[in-house]
């Protein structure tokens, strides 16, 4: 587990919602993005009250917005700082998909099951924007 400076930006200009140091994983078997409870809530927050994005959440976790397509203006990309110095972005089409039967998107982050998990789970979404290289012998 590696450590994550969280904080997300907002277009140009720059929105700190979070900045604490959480622990990370990154995990290939995840279909979406976890995060602890607080997290999760401020995000959910900052996307509904910056951009006057319309959300729905189900009992299981999925997020619904009304958006026009993964590439809305009203969703921003988020920013997080891993290991103090390197700074991996999420943008919209890795967090979002299109529905395009119901015309909205859907949220590829969640809020952890786990409510006593402290620490990010970054899966698919986030590796489907970076090229990973496990080498055992290495490190």
């Amino acid at each position: 587990m590696g450590q994550v400076l969280t904080f997300w930006i907002n277009g140009t200009n720059t929105t700190a919602i979070n900045t604490s140091v959480v622990d990370a994983v990154v995990d290939s078997s995840t279909n979406f993005i976890y995060l602890p409870k607080l997290d999760y809530a401020s995000l959910f927050a900052n996307i509904i009250r910056t951009n006057d994005v319309n959300c729905t959440r189900e009992t299981w976790g999925t997020v619904h917005c009304n958006c026009t397509n993964i590439t809305d203006p009203k969703f921003f990309n988020i920013s997080m700082r891993m290991a103090n110095r390197y700074i991996f972005y999420l943008n919209t089409t890795q967090y979002l998909t299109w529905n395009a039967t119901k015309m909205e998107c859907i949220m590829y982050i969640r809020e952890n099951p786990d409510e006593s998990a402290k620490y990010w789970v970054l899966g698919l979404p986030f590796m489907r924007g970076y090229y990973s290289i496990f080498d055992v012998q290495k490190y």
